[in-house]
């Protein structure tokens, strides 16, 4: 929102554009790599996926490209890089909403 930030920053102004739009969307705090990390769950079409803004932005910063590759998806597609307290999130679909 301030043309700067973090991984909560990203996550945080998401889930404010989430819900301005009408979706069911929650805040994951977890780990990637080694270290804390936040991420969204989105719900489309009934089903909840995992949608990491952070990880779509392109670094170095290439101003008009975004990423995909954390876009909608699975459990199963975030656990490979991505940890989190599961119990705490709906399950998401099995997969990934665009493959």
């Amino acid at each position: 929102m301030n043309g700067e930030g973090v991984c909560e920053g990203y996550a945080l102004t998401t889930l404010l554009l989430l819900e301005a739009a009408g979706l069911d969307t929650k805040y994951i705090s977890g780990k990637a790599g080694d270290g804390l990390h936040a991420w969204n769950l989105v719900q489309v079409d009934d089903e909840w996926y995992h949608l990491d803004t952070t990880w779509n932005d392109p670094l170095p910063d290439r101003p008009n490209e975004v990423g995909y590759d954390y876009f909608l998806v699975s459990d199963a597609t975030m656990r490979q890089n991505h940890t989190w307290m599961t119990d705490n999130y709906p399950v998401t679909a099995i997969d990934d909403y665009i493959e």
